[in-house]
């Protein structure tokens, strides 16, 4: 089973706001989050799902895999 993530990256905290396990779901948080804005507190967003590390110390282990990421560009 996959589960995937939203976060927040304000310059110096990575927050996961979203975990879910339905893709869909995960992906509607990463869009509302984009439509929404930085509200000056965040600079980046980023969607993506929990890699199982195989040489982990345990099954537990697993890394954050992007695939999509936005930067949000001040004028």
């Amino acid at each position: 089973m996959t589960n995937y993530y939203v976060a927040t990256e304000d310059g110096e905290h990575f927050t996961v706001f979203e975990e879910t396990e339905l893709i869909f779901e995960a992906l509607a948080s990463y869009y509302q989050a984009i439509i929404d804005g930085p509200e000056d507190i965040y600079e980046e967003i980023e969607f993506g799902y929990y890699k199982p590390i195989e040489d982990g110390y345990d099954e537990d282990d697993y890394e954050l895999e992007p695939i999509l990421f936005h930067e949000f560009t001040t004028n």
